[in-house]
């Protein structure tokens, strides 16, 4: 195996292609190589996984992390973290633990990398009424899987509409986050200034907004799941509708 490692005196961390590590909550694994393996999912590339031996037993006198049976280089600490991951990096996986009692196995985890599913862009357009918002649905990567969270763009376009021959635009559109049927304000940045909206939509390769428009703009950190937003305008107010979503790059 030709991966690089970086230690102390906690964990192991696995370095594919060098890029940053992604911290996740840490599985515990029980020494006992008897129990069924826990298994794990991950997207490719952006994924992680980190495990440790349970706490409780007896300090051992060395410990070796592998692969498919195979000793992972550098893998000697009670805890290993898998991050950046690659297909090749789908396997089993357990420690060896050498004690003063004689040599014992940990439980043992299956990690399945699976292609990376990001939401790069997403559009839609529709009329809103007082009675009628547009609620366009959308999905990120895949649910339950082990990723760090996206960055995302979302703009509410109803007066830069002009711009493209659109004259009836929702003069004063607005949207709320949700996901799993409730709203996530927490997760919705949607005060931005203008040098922001204006950066933003450049990082995104979006069209840019005249300055003063009163189209609505906010990002979100967001992790793989589905969402949907919730798009009014203002009081008594209807019209078209242009809703856009871009993953910002890292």
């Amino acid at each position: 195996m030709d991966a690089k490692f970086a230690a102390d005196s906690k964990r192991t961390v696995l370095l594919r292609r060098m890029d940053a590590v992604y911290p996740r909550t840490t599985e515990i694994l029980a020494l006992d190589a008897g129990l069924a393996p826990r298994r794990y999912c991950a997207e490719v590339g952006r994924g992680s996984v980190s495990v440790r031996l349970d706490p409780e037993v007896i300090k051992p006198l060395a410990i070796q992390w592998t692969q498919n049976g195979k000793p992972i280089p550098g893998a000697v600490l009670p805890e290993l973290c898998l991050v950046n991951l690659s297909f090749d990096d789908s396997d089993l996986y357990y420690a060896s633990i050498s004690t003063a009692a004689g040599e014992i196995r940990s439980q043992a985890f299956v990690l399945v990398v699976m292609p990376a599913n990001p939401l790069l862009n997403f559009s839609c357009r529709g009329f809103v009424t007082p009675d009628h918002p547009l609620i366009p649905g959308f999905v990120i990567g895949k649910a339950g899987a082990l990723a760090h969270p996206g960055r995302y763009l979302f703009r509410a376009l109803g007066p830069a509409l002009a711009s493209r021959g659109i004259e009836s635009g929702l003069a004063h559109p607005r949207f709320k986050l949700f996901s799993r049927g409730s709203e996530r304000a927490d997760l919705l940045v949607a005060t931005l200034s203008e040098e922001e909206v204006h950066r933003l939509a450049a990082r995104a390769g979006a069209a840019s907004i005249d300055k003063g428009a009163s189209d609505a703009v906010g990002v979100a950190e967001l992790a793989a799941g589905p969402y949907s937003l919730v798009v009014t305008g203002g009081p008594g107010e209807q019209g078209e509708v242009l809703v856009e979503i871009y993953e910002l790059p890292r």
